[in-house]
């Protein structure tokens, strides 16, 4: 339909079902796609990091898949992956949700 879509207010209304146990690792990935559809590349990433940033912080942890979501997105923004990647890390490592990460998350990181 063309509309325009408020990110910071989608993306608190997410963060909001998410914290609610109402959102599945499939809706989040359908998120990443809608990003991706929606804005250029590196706002794309800018948005998602932001909220897996924010996810992390409110006790939520990691998904298994969150490593190649972000090296897609990385990739698309035309980002240096190593960079990006320690950078993510660096922000997500201290936050309550990090603990209960998959093996999959520390394998890739």
């Amino acid at each position: 339909h063309g509309l325009v879509v408020d990110e910071d207010r989608q993306r608190a209304v997410f963060l909001e079902f998410a914290f609610a146990g109402a959102l599945t690792v499939k809706a989040l990935r359908q998120y990443v796609r809608d990003l991706v559809a929606r804005l250029a590349p590196a706002d794309a990433w800018s948005q998602f990091r932001r909220l897996l940033v924010e996810r992390c912080a409110a006790g939520m942890p990691p998904y298994a898949a969150l490593p190649q979501d972000v090296r897609a997105l990385v990739k698309a923004a035309g980002l240096d992956r190593e960079t990006a990647e320690r950078d993510l890390v660096a922000d997500l490592i201290g936050s309550p949700g990090v603990v209960r990460a998959p093996a999959s998350f520390w394998t890739a990181y």
